[in-house]
């Protein structure tokens, strides 16, 4: 028998209404993604990419981010900061 893979957690950038955005971290039971804890609540974008950033530092976690209907990706900081958060 083998044993489950191990995922670590992960801070999520997710946009939850119209131009709304909150940060949460999730886990992995198994090998599917669930809520873990909200770190920031619904705000504007460049404000939650600011949150998000800096607890993916704090926690040395991947950042993510998952827009309505989009897959969720990995953050990149050259394509999703925007030019007022910089």
């Amino acid at each position: 028998m083998t044993a489950a893979p191990r995922y670590r957690p992960l801070i999520v950038l997710r946009q939850v209404e119209g131009t709304q955005w909150c940060v949460v971290r999730h886990r992995f039971e198994g090998a599917k993604r669930v809520f873990d804890a909200r770190i920031a609540t619904a705000r504007a974008y460049a404000l939650a990419c600011q949150a998000a950033m800096k607890a993916a530092n704090a926690q040395r976690l991947p950042l993510g981010i998952e827009a309505n209907g989009v897959k969720l990706r990995r953050f990149d900081p050259a394509r999703d900061v925007p030019e007022s958060a910089r």
